[in-house]
């Protein structure tokens, strides 16, 4: 059994439809992947030529396991065959052994259906295939004379899409041809193989694969950089193409951010229908069971179930199972029990992540820092300052939270977004209202520093950037709802561009206490009047202040310290407060001091300073919040 050793949470697991352009290696096709998905932990499935083009599946993350899976797969292809010249490579990058008559349109008509079905066929002597440890390709351009066995292999489908017949100028016949084919069939063995069989010879100028199992190429990353495949377009693409450039190193370039978000768009998140589709039966690991499963322990059919809303025929040929945790995360590929046995071997396991609070910068998120797969997997998400997170706030919070198909999270910032003449100070600081969206079951937030050149961003590009490099799906606001530029992109600017993008956006009514609405700027007049039973109505927790980075001053037997932080005070006067105290060093000579996380206090706050009566410095360097 394989155990995932990768502890990056970001790693992405995943598949991602490539289209490779002709002229690079499929090895070199994947730096521009590994930069955009920051991870080298990337393999595709099934090498295309430097001459050829098109569909790479490239499997990213833990599924690099299901190389060989995927690599089975059927597979289609464009060919342009050059009928009436051979060259030693079979494709346009070799030097030309021979050239005989080509054959006319009718006669290759005709030879094609023998050429379907099962066959066996010689691959072609450059090749990548293994001679006593070495490539072929490379035993034979050292001189050495190679010999490979013939291979079954089974052609689906073999049509002639093109035909272009020979003229003055060039005496070749060119044919287009779709083919699908097994794994380890090689066109360019195929066209020889026509060729032959006609009396003929043969060379590919061109071949793109086109598809592979249940993947197009029109789904591809790139797609939209290459030329359709036609005969005109290909012999004169061969025209300008030096031969030397097919293979040749590139110069590096730094991958841009274009590249970078076509990559991210098109990745694809390892889900149970993505599963399905790869042929793999999807069966859900019932949560008693995970650390069984973690720990390669056997398992059993009881242990596991079907996903609801399957097609059970689409996986009754199925050979491996995919198994995914409650939360729809992969935890590893098994085979399924023969009919004798319910017993499951395992292919490898992925270890369950352990869920925390996460948080991100604005910087993270336009650098494409949010997790892939919480992108792909979609978000829901509510906007605002949330200072103080009060009851208002928490019912909008709420149905975020209700949409437990999506990550969900928040958008906030570290200070208010409005310069407001009677603004007197925050009602919680940016580590306590983290706290609070963890302890709701928030997934993440977003954390943006409300500087002068954020506050330049008109609001549409904000929800754009929110719906393209977090995956939002699905956003919550209330009524006062403001973003962007001067705050002029309003509610009904949200819900416009929401049905327009196709964003589900709720707007949640305002939350009353004594008829009147539930705000943060009522709650910070009830603290500052010391009006704390009242803030604690519409907060449903107790007023606290955040003393993290205060420096404690003795002083006539009470400690003091300048309330240096955005934080609002209640008005000059002397309360009964509880204190939370930080975990003492383990060293601490007041060993009974130690054991004590809260103690109860006076409190004296005048002209922004505050005093506590503590009964040594221990405790006064220990302080982390004072609750009124």
């Amino acid at each position: 059994m394989k155990k995932n050793k990768d502890a990056s949470f970001d790693l992405p697991s995943g598949v991602l439809p490539y289209c490779k352009k002709s002229g690079l290696t499929s090895f070199s096709s994947l730096s521009v992947i590994k930069k955009s998905l920051g991870t080298s932990k990337v393999g595709h499935t099934g090498t295309l030529d430097s001459f050829a083009d098109g569909l790479l599946i490239v499997l990213c993350g833990n599924l690099t396991h299901l190389v060989e899976h995927v690599t089975s797969f059927t597979k289609t292809y464009l060919a342009l065959v050059c009928f009436g010249k051979e060259t030693d490579t079979l494709d346009p990058t070799g030097q030309t052994l021979k050239a005989l008559p080509p054959p006319s349109k009718g006669n290759v008509e005709e030879a094609l259906p023998k050429f379907t079905g099962p066959l066996l066929q010689t691959p072609p002597a450059y090749s990548a295939l293994h001679v006593d440890g070495k490539r072929a390709s490379d035993l034979v351009r050292s001189g050495q004379e190679v010999h490979l066995e013939p291979r079954q292999i089974f052609v689906y489908k073999n049509t002639l899409i093109d035909f272009l017949e020979p003229s003055e100028s060039d005496p070749c016949a060119y044919a287009l041809l779709e083919i699908s084919c097994s794994k380890g069939t090689y066109i360019r063995s195929l066209a020889r193989d026509i060729a032959s069989s006609l009396k003929s010879c043969a060379h590919l100028v061109a071949l793109r694969r086109t598809q592979v199992g249940p993947f197009k190429i029109e789904e591809s990353a790139f797609y939209k950089d290459i030329k359709p495949l036609t005969i005109q377009n290909a012999l004169q693409d061969l025209k300008n193409m030096q031969v030397q450039d097919f293979g040749a190193k590139k110069e590096k370039k730094p991958v841009s951010e274009e590249e970078i978000k076509e990559v991210r768009s098109h990745f694809l998140a390892f889900t149970p229908s993505l599963a399905q589709k790869c042929s793999l039966s999807p069966l859900l690991l019932k949560n008693e069971f995970e650390r069984y499963f973690m720990n390669g322990r056997p398992l059993k059919k009881s242990m596991l179930l079907p996903f609801a809303g399957n097609d059970s025929s689409a996986q009754g040929n199925a050979e491996e199972a995919a198994v995914f945790y409650a939360d729809n995360s992969l935890a590893g590929v098994v085979s399924l029990p023969s009919k004798k046995s319910d017993k499951y071997s395992y292919g490898f396991v992925v270890q369950k992540k352990k869920k925390e609070f996460r948080t991100f910068s604005w910087q993270d998120i336009i650098l494409h820092k949010f997790p892939l797969e919480w992108l792909c997997k979609g978000t829901a998400l509510s906007v605002g300052s949330f200072d103080g997170v009060h009851k208002g706030h928490k019912a909008i919070l709420e149905r975020v939270l209700a949409k437990d198909d999506f990550v969900r999270g928040c958008v906030t910032f570290t200070s208010p977004a409005k310069t407001d003449p009677s603004f007197s100070g925050e009602l919680s600081s940016v580590e306590q209202k983290k706290q609070i969206f963890s302890d709701m079951g928030l997934d993440f937030a977003i954390v943006i520093d409300f500087s002068p050149e954020f506050s330049k961003i008109e609001g549409t590009s904000f929800i754009h950037t929110l719906s393209d490099e977090c995956g939002m799906r699905f956003i919550a606001e209330g009524q006062d709802f403001c973003c962007g530029y001067k705050g002029a992109f309003k509610m009904n600017d949200l819900a416009s561009l929401c049905r327009s993008e196709g964003i589900e956006c709720a707007l949640v009514p305002d939350v009353l206490l004594e008829g009147s609405r539930i705000s943060s700027s009522r709650i910070r007049d009830a603290v500052q009047k010391a009006e704390f039973d009242l803030a604690l109505r519409m907060t449903g927790r107790p007023f606290a202040y955040d003393c993290t980075g205060l420096e404690w001053k003795e002083e006539n037997g009470s400690f003091w310290a300048s309330a240096f932080s955005r934080q609002v005070l209640p008005v000059d006067g002397k309360y009964g407060v509880t204190v939370e105290l930080t975990a003492a060093a383990e060293d601490s000579v007041e060993l009974n001091a130690a054991a004590l996380t809260t103690l109860h206090a006076e409190c004296a706050v005048a002209k922004g300073r505050i005093s506590l009566s503590m009964p040594s410095a221990n405790f006064a360097s220990r302080v982390k919040k004072i609750i009124f």
